[in-house]
């Protein structure tokens, strides 16, 4: 299927959102992002290839924002805290690069994890010590939070390991299950926390509540 973007403004996308078949929460969660962040042109877009049903619904209604641009976000907080996280205090002030607005494709970064495979969606670009990503299956809509370090990669010395664990070889690499953390409760939830953005040029956009 052949993959259509459409971009508009914030009363195109609060339409979207009033017209979708999403969770009120979810609805409230985009509601918040579009209302704080006026000013910018999103998109939304089909997928092609399978990726769950949950995530072509999210895209069919607001896929990301300012297509084309690097962008940077930080969070005003997580839905699930972070407990004894070693980064717990400065993760509120840490900017993810979204690595791609879920424009998935088979190239695009990913490990297995709890046997299916795990998408970045942000990325602490400073240190790599805080990941975030969503998982590709029908009945987990969370994103999760992991240390860089912590992923497996599939190379040749892992190869026994990776049979024996039954995990597919053209992946990035692995995260045992203790590693990875659910933070927030779905892809909408995440953009609700956004309180700001910084663009490629170093301009940076503050929520407007």
């Amino acid at each position: 299927m052949a993959v259509i973007i459409t971009e508009g403004k914030s009363g195109d996308v609060l339409s979207w959102i009033e017209e979708s078949s999403l969770s009120e929460a979810d609805k409230e969660a985009l509601r918040r992002f579009v209302q704080c962040f006026k000013g910018l042109t999103f998109f939304k877009q089909t997928l092609g290839g399978t990726p769950p049903a949950w995530l072509s619904d999210y895209c069919g209604v607001l896929s990301g924002f300012e297509r084309g641009q690097q962008i940077w976000v930080q969070f005003d907080g997580f839905d699930h805290g972070l407990v004894d996280h070693p980064l717990a205090d400065k993760i509120p002030d840490t900017w993810y690069r979204l690595t791609k607005q879920v424009m998935v494709a088979d190239e695009h970064e990913k490990v297995i994890f709890k046997e299916k495979m795990l998408y970045f969606v942000g990325v602490d670009m400073e240190h790599y010590k805080t990941m975030l990503a969503l998982r590709f299956d029908e009945e987990d809509r969370s994103i999760y939070e992991f240390d860089y370090q912590d992923v497996h990669p599939n190379g040749e010395d892992d190869e026994e390991e990776l049979e024996e664990l039954e995990i597919p070889m053209d992946g990035f690499g692995y995260l045992e299950t203790a590693a990875a953390t659910p933070v927030f409760d779905s892809y909408c939830s995440m953009y609700g926390h956004i309180k700001a953005i910084r663009f490629q040029d170093g301009c940076v956009l503050e929520a407007k509540v």
